[in-house]
């Protein structure tokens, strides 16, 4: 073989290594980039799908157990205006609603930083109910509510609140059955006039009142004036609306034969440090409230037996 073959054969050889390096190496680059690639995709915690699958079960755990999703909460959570969202219970015999766009001023009890007008609601005399409800947003669980309001005409009960209890819903009512009864509708079935919750006292027309209710994992509360009403436990009761407030569903505020004004409504998540507030406050069964005196329907005039108008 002359000197030039080998030289050829030599440069053949060597094109061909360089060759196959050049893919061999482009290979490693595919491979490196891939491995990469999944990386990049995967968090500490586990791919795409496991991380899907561990959010959903965080959260079905959330809803199981309210009260470690209210121990999540932060501390301390504001009071948020409910403006725009009201509409007509539309019972059937209603009377006139009016809902009309008023600056908020600033009371002793409530203080709105929204510079947003806030409604105030006008229901007339029904027959017997007028109302309305919320469409907005609003917690299910682990929440208070409170909003002020006054009967300026009529006997019963007035603003009466329908209020959400995770899936079930109660009806805190304000001076009903002729006045003289406040409770809450209904528990395990039985009406604010004969549950754990009845209380006798009265009202006083043309008086604004500032109404609250607390609901939280353990207990219902109710309070008028920032004066504890009722704490009634959760735990083992069922909780159901009378028939004619299914229409205040999912929230709702209604009266009975009567005309009031109600405004400043505002409701918030609960944190540990807004419960803490009111720790010291003694719930008292036949609380004295500035209204009036502790009524007892055995000593009216009106009947031995509260009217069951409710």
């Amino acid at each position: 073989m002359s000197v030039s073959s080998l030289v050829s054969a030599s440069r053949f050889e060597f094109a061909s290594l360089a060759s196959v390096s050049n893919v061999a190496f482009a290979i490693l680059l595919w491979l490196a980039g891939t491995v990469t690639a999944d990386a990049q995709t995967q968090s500490p915690s586990g791919p795409p799908a496991a991380q899907a699958k561990s959010a959903n079960k965080a959260k079905s755990a959330s809803k199981a157990n309210p009260a470690a999703a209210a121990a999540k909460q932060p501390d301390t959570q504001k009071w948020i205006p409910m403006v725009d969202h009201w509409k007509p219970c539309e019972f059937g015999g209603d009377g006139p609603v009016e809902i009309k766009a008023v600056q908020p001023k600033p009371t002793e009890t409530q203080k709105s930083k929204s510079k947003k007008a806030s409604p105030q609601i006008n229901l007339g005399f029904g027959d017997p109910l007028t109302g309305v409800r919320w469409t907005g947003p609003f917690p299910r669980d682990n929440y208070e509510w409170r909003y002020r309001a006054r009967r300026t005409d009529g006997f019963d009960f007035f603003a009466a609140a329908t209020f959400p209890i995770d899936k079930q819903h109660a009806t805190f009512v304000p001076a009903g059955w002729g006045g003289g009864v406040t409770g809450i509708s209904n528990i395990d079935h039985f009406d604010a006039s004969e549950n754990e919750s009845t209380q006798y006292f009265p009202l006083d027309d043309d008086k604004w009142y500032t109404f609250r209710i607390r609901v939280t994992p353990e207990y219902i509360e109710t309070f008028i004036d920032d004066k504890p009403v009722h704490k009634v436990e959760r735990k083992e009761k069922q909780f159901s609306l009378r028939a004619e407030m299914e229409a205040c569903k999912p929230l709702g505020l209604a009266n009975f034969q009567g005309d009031a004004e109600i405004k400043d409504m505002e409701y918030r998540p609960l944190g540990k440090n807004n419960i803490k507030q009111d720790a010291g406050n003694k719930h008292d069964a036949g609380i004295k409230l500035d209204a009036g005196k502790n009524h007892d329907a055995s000593k009216t005039g009106d009947s031995d037996k509260p009217q069951d108008t409710r």
